[in-house]
């Protein structure tokens, strides 16, 4: 157990590899930011932010682009998805790429396995989410 002042980013990257993440390293734009891979699961891109007593999970894509009036059927995937999921928020930021968000709740006694089972659950909604909502089409 921790406390709330005690959430770093060096506690972070310090417990991803028991979830199985690696080539965990710290962003060269932002050294705040927390970089890491899986195998079998999206990457992700975390920052602890004590100041909001949260910890930001974040994953994006490339989506192909929208053809001739295909932005509607496009924002419709987008409402499902976001209708569906219980973790994620799925939006397009201004490139057109597919960001998915997250947010893990800082407070006196977050575990390390509490941080772990947030990303086991977020992962397994992402994969339900984008074959439900029908997101999976748009990405290569």
């Amino acid at each position: 157990m921790t406390t709330a002042a005690s959430v770093t980013k060096d506690w972070i990257a310090s417990l991803l590899p028991q979830g199985g993440y690696t080539n965990i390293r710290f962003s060269t734009r932002d050294p705040e930011v927390i970089v890491a891979d899986h195998p079998t699961r999206p990457n992700i891109t975390l920052r602890a932010r004590p100041e909001l007593g949260l910890i930001t999970v974040v994953h994006s894509w490339r989506l192909k682009k929208p053809g001739w009036g295909g932005e509607k059927d496009l924002l419709v995937v987008f409402n499902k998805a976001n209708s569906t999921s219980w973790y994620d928020t799925f939006y397009r930021d201004n490139e057109g790429d597919l960001i998915v968000s997250s947010y893990i709740t800082i407070a006196d006694g977050l575990s390390e396995q509490n941080v772990l089972q947030h990303l086991d659950r977020e992962a397994s909604s992402f994969r339900e989410t984008i074959n439900v909502s029908e997101l999976v089409k748009w990405m290569p």
